[in-house]
């Protein structure tokens, strides 16, 4: 069937004109563990007859049928949109829109452009496509997929609305036995109870969900349940029981996501209290992940709270980092016009605000300040440097070599290699070339969580970056001043903007 389906999304709202390679689509690590899951709700839609040609994601290209492809890109579209990569969602929407031509599939695309949508604010848009796919599409189960979607845009404007329409679907799973849409519809019910701070019930409804995760080996399910129960603790000021939960979590293997909002509720905990150190190492960890897999909407949260502890510890400098950094995110979503919500609307206005109270902060370059202490040294002077105060760093966090070992993930023979060479001791005493600046030791403390080849990688890439700058991208200067080859510096350059 032809598509005659009357809404024309892009002209709903500001549709970015701004085209992403496929393969950039793609290449988020987070999407892997989506990917397979996108695949089996494809199936379970009955919207497509033909088996998916393709088994990867990069074989994505070599599909024939367009539809499959669309269907496809909108899935990618809702994955982008829910880790809060907007600009790659929206580009994965817009082909899309472009490739399907059916109206069963042109439901799918508006299905996961909903929650894009509604993300961004736009939850009367997002209501106007959902009713329009509902009144074309002919398949059972995408209807109440709709239909579900549908009920979310209702969660805060119109809660009692919303809990009525998650009813329906909930029983239509139900009849159809398909105890995933369940357990997610109970979820999605037990949350928008949270909002209407019915906790008894919303925890009745959690305690569904999680009976059904425990009988059908949904794990991760599991975790997100484990997840809002302790923000519900967290809300019913029950703290301590809150971050016993968190700290639990963080003994599972949580996927990066899942660990990353974990980490960014126990922050949460830490910075209510003004325990803004504590609050500080959660941030930070997560700010890894966030950054390392493209989580945007948690990344701009993290860049946020860091600056603010910083900011309330009097370390205006940090602060400045944070606030800078994710500003110079933000501003390429700014120049595509995109909404700017959440965390994104309270880093730009709080920066403002902080940048008028410390006019003359812009003056100081703090790249310069965690790294004076490699200027004049050469290369294997540096590394010494780096890798006593690491591991002093880590002597004074751990009990034993086994432990300190596991942490970075060495050999015990690698430690006590190092710690002959470089004098390293537990107790009274300070080793040689370990540096005061505190700078220098913040920037050691945000890598703290990283493995010793990350925290080799992450160092090298960031003092390399520095370098390029300080000798204005004279390559053959530094390479002078670290007394290694040219062919060293350019292959640790290759992959620095």
């Amino acid at each position: 069937m032809i598509n005659t389906v009357s809404v024309d999304v892009k002209t709903l709202i500001p549709f970015p004109d701004k085209d992403v390679p496929t393969d950039d689509l793609i290449q988020n690590k987070e999407l892997i563990s989506h990917f397979s899951a996108l695949l089996t709700d494809i199936y379970d839609l009955n919207v497509i007859s033909t088996e998916l040609a393709f088994d990867r994601l990069n074989a994505l290209e070599q599909v024939e049928d367009p539809n499959i492809k669309g269907i496809v890109f909108a899935g990618l579209g809702g994955i982008h949109t829910f880790v809060g990569n907007y600009i790659n969602a929206f580009a994965a929407f817009r082909r899309a829109i472009d490739l399907v031509t059916n109206r069963e599939g042109i439901a799918v695309v508006y299905s996961e452009l909903s929650s894009l949508l509604r993300k961004l604010g736009y939850r009367n848009e997002a209501i106007t496509i959902l009713r329009e796919a509902l009144r074309n599409t002919r398949t059972a189960a995408l209807s109440w997929r709709l239909n579900t979607q549908l009920g979310l845009c209702y969660k805060f404007s119109d809660s009692r609305k919303s809990i009525k329409i998650l009813k329906k679907s909930l029983d239509y799973f139900y009849s159809t036995n398909n105890p995933v849409r369940v357990a997610r519809i109970l979820r999605h019910m037990a949350n928008t109870h949270v909002v209407l701070g019915e906790h008894t019930t919303a925890v009745e409804y959690y305690d569904m969900a999680l009976d059904l995760a425990d009988k059908y080996g949904m794990e991760t399910f599991k975790y997100e349940l484990q997840n809002d129960l302790g923000w519900l603790y967290y809300i019913e000021k029950k703290y301590h029981k809150a971050e016993q939960t968190y700290l639990e979590l963080l003994d599972m293997d949580l996927p990066p996501y899942q660990c990353s909002l974990v980490l960014q509720n126990l922050g949460c905990l830490k910075f209510d209290r003004n325990n803004f150190q504590e609050a500080i190492k959660y941030h930070s960890q997560s700010l890894q992940l966030t950054t390392r897999y493209e989580m945007r909407d948690m990344a701009f949260e993290d860049y946020y709270k860091l600056a603010i502890c910083y900011d309330r510890l009097g370390e205006l400098i940090l602060a400045d980092k944070y606030f800078s950094t994710g500003y110079v995110e933000l501003q390429q979503e700014i120049e595509l016009e995109l909404r700017i919500m959440g965390y994104r609307k309270k880093l730009l206005y709080t920066y403002i605000e902080f940048l008028n109270r410390n006019k003359s902060l812009r003056e100081i370059d703090l790249d310069s300040e965690i790294f004076n202490f490699a200027m004049n040294k050469s290369m294997k002077d540096i590394r010494k440097i780096f890798h006593t105060n690491l591991f002093q760093l880590h002597l004074n966090r751990t009990r034993t070599a086994p432990e300190l070992c596991q942490r970075l993930e060495i050999e015990p023979r690698t430690y006590f290699l190092h710690q002959k060479k470089l004098g390293l001791h537990r107790g009274p005493g300070i080793p040689e070339h370990i540096e005061n600046n505190p700078y220098f030791l913040r920037y050691l403390d945000s890598i703290a969580d990283l493995d010793w080849r990350g925290a080799n990688q992450k160092f090298e890439t960031d003092l390399f970056a520095f370098l390029l700058k300080h000798h204005q991208h004279n390559k053959k200067s530094i390479s002078d001043s670290l007394k290694i080859s040219y062919q060293q510096v350019l292959l640790k350059t290759k992959s620095i903007a």
